[in-house]
This record gives C-alpha cells, structure tokens and sequence, in this order.
C-alpha cells in the first residue's frame, strides 16, 4: 500500500481509534475479503430499488459522478438517504456503518469499488 494511502487511511479511521488496537478492526475492509452479511440490510425498507440504483450507476469514472448519480435516482424515487448509504457501505465495506461514501470510494479506487459493488448485487441476485 502506498504511504499516501495509508495517511488517508488512518486519518479516516482516526476518529473511530480509541487504541491502536482498534486500527486493525477498523481498516480490515481494505486488506482483506469482504464476507457480505445481509441481514445487516434486511430492515431496508426500498432495498430492491436500491441495488437497481445501484446496478444503474455502477459503471462510474468518479465518487462525484457515481454518488451524485444514485443521490438524485433515489431522491427521484422518495428513497432516503438513510436506506442508500448502508446499502452502498455495505457493498463497499461488508459493514452498514462506518466511513463516508465519497472517502470509501476515493481510496478503494474507482475499479475496486465497481468490483465490490457489483459482487454486491450478484449476491442479492441482481
């Protein structure tokens, strides 16, 4: 891993630190495969139209471009934010909360965001 990404990192994970005993639970997602759980996102209400959003803008160039795409389609649709950003953590992450959206996708890189948004939909069968 690059240092640069390893700053931007650790300066995401930052406020979640208490110890560095926690930095390893907490940058986990970047090193190791997601094991999706789900059930985590069976309480979302509007989770099919979702992972249609989601499925409809998975080929982006950019964070920008990929979240103003899905913000606008849901908020189209009267799907709240608060059901679309788990949704897209969990894809991207394997946990519904956590870091922003935008920083995920930004230090992931574009392509294994894609990857893991769309291994996302294939579990969900989309």
């Amino acid at each position: 891993m690059p240092s640069d990404k390893f700053k931007s990192l650790v300066k995401l994970i930052q406020t979640d630190l208490i110890t560095l005993a926690d930095a390893p639970s907490l940058m986990k997602f970047y090193f190791t495969p997601i094991n999706w759980d789900l059930v985590d996102l069976s309480n979302i209400t509007h989770l099919p139209q979702i992972l249609k959003i989601i499925d409809q803008s998975v080929e982006f160039e950019s964070a920008n471009q990929f979240l103003e795409q899905v913000k606008s389609t849901a908020k189209a649709a009267q799907i709240p934010l608060q059901e679309l950003f788990p949704v897209l953590r969990t894809g991207l992450t394997g946990q519904s909360h956590g870091l922003g959206i935008h920083e995920l996708i930004e230090l992931l890189g574009s392509e294994t965001s894609k990857l893991r948004l769309k291994e996302l939909l294939k579990l969900a069968h989309l």
